[in-house]
């Protein structure tokens, strides 16, 4: 298929965007630069999305508003700086036509699971492929709190403070499964299965640890909130698929009755009518 003066492949990745735009009923023809002129007026959020490039594990920064910022190593002396944590999008493509492409393309880009969706591929060399922004930051808190740093003297001067919401696809504390499974094949399963939910869970802490600090910049007008999708019956949680069934689907809408979920509700319009105030 043609796109301006370029010609791609049909792949799973481009079923997906089309049928993303069938079922929501939006996106349909909108650029990245569509964007930036209602962001900039504040008649829509700042959106910036962040899925991980594959070679080095580092965030592919992608947002109609400049962001270089997030992307700032810290020089702490002559002999040590940091390594840049992320790239930005376009920056790096600004004589490529980056504000041309497309949002449903950059929500990919973010949801590129592995097997799922095909990786993308940017023509850069060496050739960088793009995966799930889940893979370095899975709720968006690094990214979040490295945007509240750089901005920590302008939110303490111009804000009642700030609420960082995170709406998981998992429950923050997950019981323990069963290790049961003694033969061959279970044993692997569990230990490769045991293996990626560890990885998970210590990123989880590793972003506590974040909010941690950043409750240190900003004081009790930090506050962060978080809903999450808690299935009614124990490891009978709805599946990482593009297709739901009925049963899962009343499910991941059920949880917002549990208690975890409505005592955040509760407190997030606490706040909300705080800050009107």
């Amino acid at each position: 298929f043609n796109d301006g003066p370029h010609r791609y492949e049909k792949d799973r990745g481009y079923a997906f965007e089309h049928r993303l735009v069938e079922n929501l009923g939006a996106f349909a023809h909108r650029r990245l630069s569509d964007y930036a002129a209602p962001e900039a007026a504040g008649a829509l959020p700042m959106m910036v999305l962040s899925p991980t490039i594959a070679t080095d594990g580092r965030q592919l920064f992608i947002a109609a508003q400049p962001v270089s910022y997030l992307c700032r190593p810290l020089r702490f002396n002559e002999a040590f700086t940091t390594e840049p944590p992320g790239v930005e999008f376009r920056r790096l493509f600004a004589a490529h036509g980056a504000d041309s492409l497309r949002f449903t393309s950059a929500l990919r880009m973010n949801a590129t699971f592995p097997t799922i969706l095909p990786f993308v591929e940017l023509p850069t060399a060496p050739r960088v492929d793009v995966m799930d922004a889940g893979v370095a930051d899975n709720f968006g808190v690094q990214a979040a709190a490295r945007f509240l740093f750089h901005f920590q003297a302008w939110i303490r001067q111009n804000t009642a403070g700030v609420v960082l919401l995170q709406i998981r696809d998992t429950e923050q504390e997950q019981p323990i499964r069963s290790a049961e499974r003694r033969t061959i094949a279970g044993r692997l399963a569990s230990m490769l299965g045991g293996t990626y939910n560890s990885f998970a869970e210590s990123r989880d802490y590793f972003n506590d640890d974040l909010l941690l600090y950043v409750r240190s910049w900003l004081g009790p007008a930090f506050e962060a909130l978080e809903f999450q999708y808690i299935p009614k019956r124990r490891f009978e949680e709805a599946s990482l698929s593009f297709h739901l069934t009925r049963r899962e689907k009343e499910d991941i809408i059920a949880s917002i009755h549990r208690p975890e979920n409505q005592r955040t509700l509760k407190r997030l319009k606490e706040l909300l009518a705080d800050g009107r105030e």
